[in-house]
Formats: structure tokens, sequence, C-alpha cells
């Protein structure tokens, strides 16, 4: 069965709009002249800089959805890529539904959909990054020290036994698929292991039983990336923040105090999950 952009916005239940959106630029766009760029999107090696082509050949896109159907054509690639490796389909949708998630988290933010995460999806393109349950992997070679990093995916539910399921059957995953990426280091970098948030939420909460199973190694206290997580934008000033949950509430008194939140390093030692 082909893959469409058509099929694909369907599976990833893409708002209706977005999907119109997509669906007239791919109709109406010539993509001769970039095809080759657009197949370097699913390449771990080459794309970061097929993105930064892109981007030139783009030009003016301020809702990112010009971007965002280079990506969808992208992803088509991704599909075969995946069924070549012999990985399960819902594997396949669980990783891309990430760029749903980003457009309505945009949405959240500013009362319209954009797709502005063009920067990081290459990696779920390329078979860098994949979600097995709750939580997503990446491949990481920084610095020469090989590692699985996790991320958290603002839908994830972090109860112990979610957690436990994500990491048992990605590593299963991983040997099975990547052996030659497979390891026993996991590290994590988020707001969500910041040592403040021990302050700032039960001890027994999710995130706090989650942040307790890693050996914090980094803490960056001036990095604003919670706000994106936390309030949804980061060009709101700490005073209009808003209140909408105990999280928001504390953390926004917290920050008015002069406290810190940043985001932190971790490497996992003993967690719920295991």
């Amino acid at each position: 069965m082909e893959m469409t952009v058509t099929k694909l916005c369907r599976a990833l239940d893409m708002p209706k709009e977005v999907a119109c959106q997509v669906l007239n630029t791919v109709e109406q766009t010539d993509y001769s002249p970039v095809n080759i760029k657009i197949e370097g999107l699913t390449r771990k090696t080459d794309w970061r800089k097929a993105y930064n082509n892109l981007r030139v050949w783009i030009g003016l896109d301020e809702k990112g959805f010009k971007m965002l159907s280079c990506m969808m054509m992208a992803m088509q690639i991704s599909f075969e890529r995946y069924r070549e490796a012999g990985i399960a389909e819902s594997v396949f949708f669980d990783t891309m539904k990430c760029f749903t998630r980003f457009i309505r988290e945009y949405y959240a933010g500013y009362g319209c959909y954009g797709f502005d995460r063009a920067w990081w999806v290459g990696r779920q393109l390329s078979m860098q990054l994949f979600r097995i349950g709750e939580l997503e992997y990446e491949f990481d070679e920084s610095g020469g020290n090989r590692a699985i990093s996790i991320h958290i995916p603002s839908d994830a539910v972090l109860t112990p036994e979610e957690c436990r399921d994500s990491y048992e059957r990605a590593k299963i995953f991983i040997r099975k698929y990547f052996p030659e990426t497979a390891c026993d280091k996991y590290v994590c970098c988020s707001w969500l292991l910041s040592p403040s948030l021990g302050e700032l939420l039960p001890k027994d909460s999710r995130i706090n039983r989650f942040r307790k199973g890693f050996r914090i190694t980094e803490w960056d206290r001036e990095s604003q990336e919670f706000m994106q997580w936390v309030y949804k934008r980061r060009d709101i000033a700490v005073e209009n923040l808003p209140e909408e949950s105990l999280l928001q509430r504390n953390m926004k008194k917290y920050l008015l105090q002069g406290g810190k939140v940043g985001e932190a390093k971790g490497e996992l030692v003993c967690s719920p999950w295991i």
C-alpha cells in the first residue's frame, strides 16, 4: 500500500485546517528542484543540512506550513524505510504523531495553528528517535560517548507502570532493530529533572518520582525551556503567567520570588521503571 500525504494526515489525526493547508501546498508546489533535499531529511547524517537548504528554498513561511509540507513528503520515504526494516507501523505512527502534537501545542500557546519545530523533527524522520509507549528514545553519540537519550512528550503519562513498560519495550526494540547502538546508559536533559521541582510539587507526584530516578550531572539554572512546556509560550512576563494548575501557580510564585527552574541533565540510575 502506497503511503500518501493524505493518508498520513488522516492517520496522524492532523487538524482539518492544517491538513487542508498541507494538501493544497503539496498539490500546488513543484518539488522537483528539492527532491534530493527532501530525501536528505530522512538520513541522520544529512537532515540538518537538508533542513537549512530547504529553509532557503522556501523563503517566507510565517506559520511553517511550507516546511511542514516538505516534511510530510519526506515522511512518505520514512514510512518505506520503517517497512524495509520490519518495524511495526504502530511505532511509526506513534513516533510521527509528534508533528500533530507540536501543531496543537502551538495552538494552545498562540490561539492559531502553526508549526515551529521543524528544527527538531529530522530526528524522527531519519530514524534516530522513536516513541515507544509513553517515552521517546534517541540514539546519542555526542561527545564520543554512546548513550540513549530519553525524551518526555508533553502528553506522556508518567506513572511508574507506564514508564516501566516503555523502558522495557525500548530495550527490546533497540536490541532487535539497532543492535549496534544498544547500550545500558540512558540519559535525559529536561526541565522535568530540575531540582527546583522538589519544592514546587508534592514529593510523591509523578514528576518528582520520575525525576528521582536520575543522578543529576548538570543543572542549567538560566535555561527558559520550561516556559514552553509549562506555560505554552516563552514571551509572557512572569507577573502575567497563567495559574491554571498547581504547577503553574507554584512555579509563578517561585519565579516572582527570584527562584530558578532551568533544566537539568541526568543519568538513569534507578527508577520506578525497574
